[in-house]
């Protein structure tokens, strides 16, 4: 008896899809197509971490109040853009419950696997002001190495 292939997800259908290949570093993100969402700060920030989560994904819930620790002022040397594959009212939810600053944007998700490529969920993207992708992967790494560790003053000698 064989383990099936863990690499094909069920999506909302019910019926398996194949895991896309991500976009590679060195390649350009998509836009978002999102009207609300604008990508005119972004222009000033070093990178951008676009986070692919999906609200049927238990270890997506589980990083959302890590998202709001490392989204505090001062703390990542960039920003975050969060593309939620879920319902409006879902998203109205998790903003007002972690009182996210950063973008939340909606997205379906045809638009998640054919457009951005997300092979699984949690994923994320790190990009530069131009768009060009910088690395991708699991989201905890990618957070960790924009975080900016706060200096002990009073400790230090």
């Amino acid at each position: 008896m064989s383990l099936p292939d863990f690499r094909k997800l069920l999506n909302r259908d019910g019926k398996l899809t194949e895991a896309p290949v991500p976009l590679q570093a060195g390649d350009t993100l998509p836009p978002v197509s999102d009207p609300a969402f604008s990508h005119g700060t972004l222009g000033e920030l070093p990178h951008t971490l676009f986070v692919f989560l999906s609200m049927t994904c238990v270890a997506c819930i589980d990083l959302l109040p890590l998202l709001k620790e490392y989204s505090q002022p001062n703390q990542l040397n960039g920003g975050i853009v969060l593309m939620l594959n879920g319902y409006p009212d879902e998203r109205d939810e998790v903003v007002k419950h972690f009182g996210f600053e950063f973008p939340v944007v909606l997205i379906d998700e045809h638009e998640m696997k054919d457009k951005y490529r997300t092979p699984y969920t949690p994923f994320a993207y790190l990009v530069k002001p131009n768009g060009l992708i910088v690395k991708y992967g699991q989201v905890k790494p990618l957070l960790t190495e924009l975080y900016v560790p706060k200096v002990d003053t009073v400790n230090q000698k």
